[in-house]
């Protein structure tokens, strides 16, 4: 592994910790699904940024596809 790449990892490390515990209280507060994850999420963002970089209209490409994702992480009420 590159030191850019080490240090790369190191940072996004560092945020998934910070967040980790936000998400924890989102989640048992019921505002997220159980197993969503900081790490999880970052990567969705990630994933996003990497596949509307290019896009003709990447802000409202990244707002569909977010749009997509949170239906997907959104707790579900059943019954």
């Amino acid at each position: 592994m590159s030191q850019r790449g080490a240090k790369a990892r190191a940072r996004a490390a560092k945020l998934a910790g910070a967040a980790d515990p936000l998400v924890r209280r989102a989640a048992r507060a019921g505002a997220v699904a159980p197993g969503v994850t900081a790490a999880g999420l970052l990567t969705l963002v990630t994933g996003i940024t990497l596949a509307t970089e290019r896009h003709p209209d990447p802000t409202a490409e990244a707002h569909r596809l977010l749009g997509l994702a949170v239906e997907g992480v959104s707790p579900r009420t059943w019954g």
